[in-house]
C-alpha cells in the first residue's frame, strides 16, 4: 500500500477546515435566527453566545492542529506554499463574487449570507491558511 504524502494530507485538511468553518458559520447563524423569535429569554441568548464561542474555539483548535501537523511533516517548498495561498484566497474571492452577483441581481431570494461575511469563521480560516502559505513562501528554509 502506498503512503499518502503529508503535503497532500495537509492540503486536503486545509480544504476541510474551510468547509467545516463554513458549516459552523451556518450553524451559528441558524441558531441566532431561531432564538430571535418571540418568547426566547436571556437563557436562550446566552446559550447561542456559548455555542458561537464554542464554534470559534473548535475552529481555532483545529487550525492549530493543522498548523502543527503541517509545520512538522510538510517540507518547505514553494509549490505547496503557493497552493496554501491560493486555497486561502478562495474564500475572499467567493465572498466578493457572491456579493457582486447578489448586488447585480438585486433579488431578495439571492442574498449574501452571514457565512460569506468578512468576519465569519470561514473567512478567518482561509486568511489563516493564506498567511501560513505566505510565511512558508517567504521563509522557506530547507528541512522538514
Amino acid at each position: 500500500m502506498k503512503k499518502i504524502h503529508p503535503s497532500i494530507i495537509s492540503m486536503i485538511a486545509g480544504i476541510l477546515l474551510i468547509v467545516i468553518a463554513y458549516r459552523l458559520d451556518y450553524w451559528t447563524y441558524d441558531l441566532r435566527l431561531s432564538i430571535s423569535q418571540r418568547g426566547f429569554g436571556v437563557g436562550q441568548h446566552l446559550a447561542w453566545m456559548a455555542s458561537a464561542y464554542f464554534a470559534a474555539l473548535l475552529m481555532a483548535g483545529l487550525l492549530l492542529i493543522w498548523l502543527l501537523f503541517t509545520q512538522r511533516h510538510v517540507q518547505k517548498h514553494p509549490v505547496p506554499s503557493l497552493i496554501y495561498i491560493v486555497l486561502g484566497a478562495m474564500m475572499p474571492i467567493y465572498s466578493l463574487v457572491i456579493t457582486f452577483i447578489s448586488m447585480r441581481l438585486n433579488s431578495p431570494s439571492f442574498v449574501v449570507y452571514y457565512a460569506v461575511a468578512p468576519l465569519s469563521l470561514a473567512s478567518f480560516a482561509s486568511a489563516f491558511i493564506a498567511c501560513f502559505g505566505l510565511q512558508r513562501l517567504i521563509f522557506r528554509q530547507s528541512g522538514v
